[in-house]
């Protein structure tokens, strides 16, 4: 099933994908290694597959991931990335497959007929003393 895309849903996709590796790089700067999270994260989205591999390998452009403080870069991407999700759980449920209902054939007749029959006690006691 073929999911199409609008450019808005591609642009949040996007600023969800390359502002998360912009966020744990400057998270990552008070412990000393944002370059390597930063480098790592960019080998993470170039090798994205399907359909978010599809939309990150496009041209990236009308992202504003720019900010004077890690709150101000959150206060953009957070947002991005809830609704990416949010996308992401929309079309799971599009492309999950509904099982389908077996039907399971009416056996009724067959217990009717299979039941022993019922047989009056005083058949029964005048058997016994024949």
């Amino acid at each position: 099933m073929s999911v199409n895309l609008s450019t808005q849903d591609k642009l949040t996709l996007r600023t969800a994908a390359y502002g998360a590796v912009t966020l744990l790089s400057a998270a990552g700067a008070a412990g000393g290694s944002p370059h390597r999270i930063a480098t790592d994260g960019s080998i993470a989205l170039a090798s994205a597959t399907g359909l978010v591999g599809h939309v990150l390998a496009e041209k990236s452009t009308g992202m504003d991931l720019s900010g004077g403080s890690v709150a101000q870069i959150a206060d953009r991407v957070l947002p991005a990335l809830t609704e990416a999700m949010r996308q992401a759980l929309r079309t799971a449920r599009l492309c999950r497959r509904r099982p389908t209902r077996r039907r399971v054939p009416d056996r009724r007749h067959l217990r009717r007929r299979h039941q022993p029959e019922q047989v009056p006690d005083a058949v029964l006691t005048t058997e016994r003393l024949n």
